[in-house]
């Protein structure tokens, strides 16, 4: 969940950030759906590396996002019409909680074609007050990879390479989750029946 939390963090300080113009090519400008792989590396502050994560992920520019950690542990994240989706695959622990808005989202920004290569500072009240970053880029490494990149107050650094992958193009079943069989369910949001409320 801190995975999860941490893009959300992200995202909400890209749409911060100025888009500064340039004459390159944004690899989605024409593109309405996308998938890839994605690489999370962390580093302390000493610059050490202190974790990695591996997956996938599939985005819609309608606002619906998939997003799931294949290493080191197995979860799956959804955004969609019904909420914010988490599945922990190891706990086999599905909940659902109320959806936070998608132009949030870090993968929100990929859609925009905005290279932010000047890391420009952002202030501690521009970003989210009890979590806070201190600087954070949005930047093309090649025509397919796009990469991310925030430092926190504390100086640990997030960077978050997407590999687009144009031939595939993500069906809206991949946007849907249906709880396992077995699975335990928890529904934490406030979306209730009407027979609920009374």
């Amino acid at each position: 969940m801190r995975f999860f939390r941490r893009l959300i963090v992200v995202s909400v300080s890209i749409c911060c950030l100025s888009a500064l113009a340039t004459d390159d090519k944004w690899p989605l400008a024409d593109k309405s759906a996308v998938s890839g792989g994605f690489r999370q590396t962390v580093r302390d502050i000493n610059g050490s590396i202190a974790y990695t994560s591996t997956g996938k992920f599939s985005a819609t520019r309608a606002g619906r996002y998939r997003w799931e950690i294949n290493s080191p542990d197995h979860q799956l994240f959804i955004l969609n019409e019904l909420g914010f989706w988490q599945w922990d695959k190891d706990l086999d622990v599905v909940i659902l909680r109320d959806a936070p808005d998608a132009s949030t989202l870090p993968l929100t920004a990929i859609w925009d074609g905005a290279l932010n290569r000047d890391k420009k500072r952002l202030a501690h009240s521009d970003v989210i007050p009890e979590v806070g970053l201190d600087s954070l880029s949005v930047e093309q490494i090649s025509t397919q990879i796009i990469r991310v990149t925030a430092v926190d107050a504390l100086g640990q650094e997030s960077i978050f390479d997407l590999t687009i992958d144009t031939a595939i193009v993500p069906s809206s079943t991949e946007f849907v989750l249906t709880v396992p069989d077995g699975a335990d369910f928890y529904d934490e949001s406030d979306r209730m029946s009407s027979s609920d409320r009374q």
